[in-house]
């Protein structure tokens, strides 16, 4: 028989979990961690440090030597699991997207006030956005809370968790993806291209057979292009933005206009298949690169 030395956190991040597990590992029994739910983020963090923890939707990491036990369980991360224990914080909206955009796509240091002032947002939301981020160990602040370090992939793929286009529309062009993405080249109104056609833009890889295009009028822009609805057999998707942020450090590629690397990565982050693999190319990109699209 094995004695097991266990902490129940209502919260547990990068932040919180790295006291406790020091302080459970002090009383020299095995030791375990446990909570209502655990991020994504947080297990991965906590899975590389091989601190052994449950939470309550299923996720688990345990390791033990004597009896030898392993078990690793990636389960539903549904935070209504977790429920009534605790309430998950999220960071959707467009609030929330046009600073995790900003802190991405720039370095740090700023302020909360600075922050504030440059994208519009009440400084009591920054401040509530930056505690979350900090606690997760995505973001490192120092005197008066300015932020002085963004772990730019973690904050994207926490986002991924929370973000969702606000509302798209799947379109046919007979001719094919590649015309429409040709016929752009005369496009009259506002546009900016994202997903795979744009991540190939930046890192190669495969040639796209979709398009993600963000634009004001759908119905419009659609028409002006010969497009047609179509759910099942489409090759185009057409998007509304979710805030102007979407429209921001684009770039003109081929004659065609991109979104900023942030904005390409967290559209493929929220798909699938396909999709995933070429958001972490384009990750590793962004790490080599970073000098060349980070301000």
């Amino acid at each position: 028989m094995s004695q097991v030395a266990i902490e129940f956190k209502a919260e547990l991040t990068p932040v919180t979990a790295a006291p406790a597990w020091q302080v459970l590992v002090t009383v020299g029994k095995p030791s375990l961690l446990i909570a209502p739910r655990v991020s994504p983020r947080t297990q991965r963090y906590l899975r590389e440090r091989e601190i052994n923890f449950f939470d309550l939707t299923g996720n688990a990491f345990w390791r033990l030597d004597s009896p030898g036990l392993f078990i690793c369980l990636t389960a539903d991360s549904d935070a209504s699991k977790a429920q009534p224990f605790v309430r998950r914080r999220k960071l959707g909206g467009k609030k929330a997207g046009r600073l995790l955009r900003h802190i991405c796509d720039t370095k740090p240091p700023y302020s909360v006030s600075e922050l504030a002032s440059t994208l519009t947002i009440d400084p009591g939301n920054v401040s509530r956005y930056l505690d979350l981020l900090h606690n997760e160990g995505l973001v490192e602040r120092k005197a008066r809370g300015v932020v002085t370090h963004v772990d730019w992939e973690g904050v994207l793929r926490r986002w991924s968790e929370d973000y969702k286009r606000p509302a798209e529309h799947r379109f046919h062009d007979p001719r094919g993806a590649e015309h429409f993405l040709k016929s752009l080249k005369s496009a009259k109104s506002r546009y900016v291209l994202s997903g795979v056609v744009a991540a190939g833009s930046y890192a190669p890889h495969t040639v796209a057979n979709s398009a993600l295009c963000y634009c004001e009028d759908v119905g419009a822009f659609g028409a002006a292009f010969g497009l047609q609805r179509s759910d099942r057999n489409s090759n185009v998707t057409l998007a509304a933005p979710f805030d102007e942020i979407v429209y921001a450090r684009t770039q003109t590629r081929d004659g065609r206009v991109v979104a900023a690397p942030t904005q390409v990565v967290i559209d493929l982050l929220i798909g699938r298949g396909r999709e995933l693999s070429q958001a972490e190319e384009l990750i590793r990109w962004m790490r080599d690169m970073e000098e060349a699209w980070r301000g």
